[in-house]
């Protein structure tokens, strides 16, 4: 786990989009429907194109904030899109019933002041998502950051520095724990490798290096079954 903030981390477009096409986040939904029981409005911080934000619009009013315009372009009709970042919410103090965030908080520029401002919206509730220990994309971007010389993933400090400053700002946390997995691609291990290392190394002079190192280890988990992308979902409810 780093010491402190080194981001914000960039993804390849083209290949996040081909990892989102294998990621299955059905419990991932499910889990966020269920820790938002009873909230009429949530605004879902850093929603994108809305993966998330058009399952909840089923069962409520949601409003993406989003700074990037292709993004919200691709938003449905039922969901709301604002520009604005994380760090900076166009939005009056308490004036929605919760704020989310998932797996946001590494891409924004200061995601401590991201989180209070989650805290400085939210009139009841805050979720957000991170990885979970055991996410095997974890600890293959840990293994693609030592052969490439950058620092280590976030998400364990996230975790911590999200229920701390949430407490202080007058909520009670609780986590859990949600299963998400990743199907093997058609092309199995190596296609996987290279979608993996393109993610965050795309033209890394040592991009070779970097696959070689990560796909045995996506080759075993895959022999198993399907790799881990398991999420630890932060619940944050304010006290009365």
């Amino acid at each position: 786990m780093p010491d402190g903030f080194w981001g914000p981390e960039q993804l390849e477009l083209a290949a996040y989009r081909e990892l989102v096409e294998l990621t299955e986040t059905a419990s991932e939904v499910q889990a966020l429907k269920e820790a938002l029981s009873g909230i009429a409005e949530v605004v879902d911080v850093g929603g994108g194109a809305g993966l998330v934000a058009r399952e909840l619009a089923e069962r409520m009013k949601v409003t993406v904030i989003e700074p990037a315009g292709a993004l919200r372009e691709q938003l449905p009709p039922n969901v709301e899109g604002r520009a604005g970042r994380a760090e900076s919410l166009p939005l009056e103090d308490r004036s929605v019933e919760a704020a989310l965030a998932t797996w946001v908080l590494q891409h924004t520029y200061d995601p401590l002041s991201s989180i209070e401002e989650l805290a400085r919206v939210a009139s009841r509730k805050v979720a957000i998502v991170q990885a979970a220990p055991n996410n095997d994309l974890v600890a293959i971007y840990n293994r693609q950051a030592a052969v490439a010389g950058a620092p280590p993933a976030h998400h364990g400090w996230l975790l911590v520095e999200a229920a701390s400053r949430l407490e202080e700002a007058g909520f009670d946390v609780a986590l859990s724990h949600v299963p998400i997995a990743v199907r093997a691609p058609a092309g199995g291990a190596r296609t996987l490798a290279m979608t993996l290392a393109r993610l965050h190394f795309p033209g890394h002079p040592a991009l070779a290096a970097i696959i070689a190192a990560t796909e045995p280890f996506i080759a075993s988990r895959l022999a198993a079954g399907k790799l881990c992308d398991d999420g630890a979902l932060l619940v944050a409810e304010r006290r009365s």
